[in-house]
């Protein structure tokens, strides 16, 4: 069985359907529309500890038709397709999906502490990673630099991981060299940084390594006046008393988040900057704020259309904290018929003084920000 959504996975226990002998791996595949693809493997725990696995890939033949006989061992599948690689994890679409491992993550002893504990906004950094590796695999998995704060992921940085490939002629030593420059846009506070590597586990004094920063960020640029003004007796839009064009873009729903960064680039390429930002910000109990998927949001937009000017949309009905309905049902929307939905009535005089206090919170969130001269109004 397939996940709930497509971008969701699934995992069973298939041991009850092995026989002895040869078997059969199939895949019967359904997608209603749009363009689709398919991915899954098998992991095999041995009795030895060790793992094999079997993924999906052009080796996989496929087709159309499911003509009487395919599931038997017997049947002669000469005549399919050999399956088109799309794209290998987590690269592409594939990145969207939250990966499942049911092999034993192999352990990568880290010998040091890579990071100061305190990196400046901008400036880069040279990073050493003394490594000790498991020495009979064949290491061929994308590594990344890994920066987040609470469940905000803000940077992942794939690494050249060619000198890991090579650490079994050096009794699995192996040192990785990088360069890592945190963002000028990165609001100040605590991060925490990491090694991401598919099937393995980085280790450090017993304990998985995730390493806490203090980002030091002191940029604070004046707040851009932005008006609109008459022009020729119509209305246009001005920045710091200069009159700009008002093409906007947005990329909400542009593919997924993983996406976004992309389409940043693209619209840059192509000399747009002036960019509509759907923000997700938060309020996890009373008069208490998250503005952490915020910051990463626009840091992401400046880090990749470097010239934009942003207008922020928050969601606020999008983002309805779980206390507020139990605090305030009655707040709820009800339909004639009695049924509630899980949204605050536009009438609730609760929720506009609630979502009101958010907005002067976060305005004055941005105001104070590293951002500040790049974010032109509210939607």
């Amino acid at each position: 069985r397939s996940g709930a959504s497509w971008d969701s996975s699934a995992s069973s226990e298939i041991t009850k359907f092995l026989k002895k002998g040869e078997n059969i791996i199939s895949v019967d595949n359904y997608n209603a529309r749009y363009a689709a693809g398919i991915i899954a493997e098998i992991d095999i725990n041995l009795k030895s500890g060790k793992s094999v696995k079997i993924i999906t890939d052009e080796s996989w033949v496929s087709s159309s038709d499911k003509p009487d006989g395919w599931l038997k061992s017997e049947y002669d599948d000469s005549a399919w397709k050999p399956s088109v690689l799309l794209g290998v994890p987590p690269d592409g679409a594939w990145g969207k999906i939250k990966y499942v491992n049911n092999a034993k993550r192999k352990e990568i002893i880290l010998a040091n502490q890579p990071l100061p504990g305190k990196i400046e906004a901008g400036k880069q950094l040279k990073l050493r990673f003394d490594l000790t590796l498991p020495v009979d695999d064949e290491f061929d998995v994308p590594v990344y630099l890994r920066m987040s704060r609470s469940k905000s992921v803000f940077v992942r940085q794939r690494l050249d991981g060619s000198v890991l490939k090579n650490a079994a002629e050096n009794n699995g030593k192996a040192m990785l060299e990088i360069s890592f420059t945190p963002s000028r846009y990165l609001y100040h506070g605590n991060y925490d940084l990491s090694l991401e590597i598919p099937f393995y586990s980085v280790k450090f004094e017993g304990k998985e390594w995730i390493q806490r920063v203090k980002l030091i960020n002191s940029a604070n640029p004046a707040p851009v006046n932005a008006e609109v003004k008459p022009v020729n007796g119509m209305p246009v839009l001005h920045l710091d008393g200069s009159p700009v064009m008002s093409m906007f873009y947005s990329t909400r729903g542009g593919g997924g988040s993983y996406m976004q960064p992309n389409m940043h680039r693209l619209y840059s390429a192509n000399q747009m900057h002036m960019t509509i930002c759907s923000i997700s910000p938060n309020m996890p109990a009373p008069d208490k704020y998250d503005f952490i998927e915020v910051d990463r949001q626009i840091a992401e937009a400046l880090d990749n259309n470097s010239e934009a000017k942003i207008i922020l949309k928050p969601g606020f009905r999008d983002i309805v904290p779980g206390w507020f309905d139990k605090r305030y049902p009655e707040e709820m929307v009800v339909f004639d018929g009695g049924k509630r939905y899980g949204k605050p009535s536009l009438a609730s005089k609760q929720w506009r003084e609630i979502v009101g206090n958010m907005l002067r919170e976060l305005i004055r969130h941005v105001q104070n920000g590293p951002y500040s001269d790049r974010v032109i109004g509210y939607y």
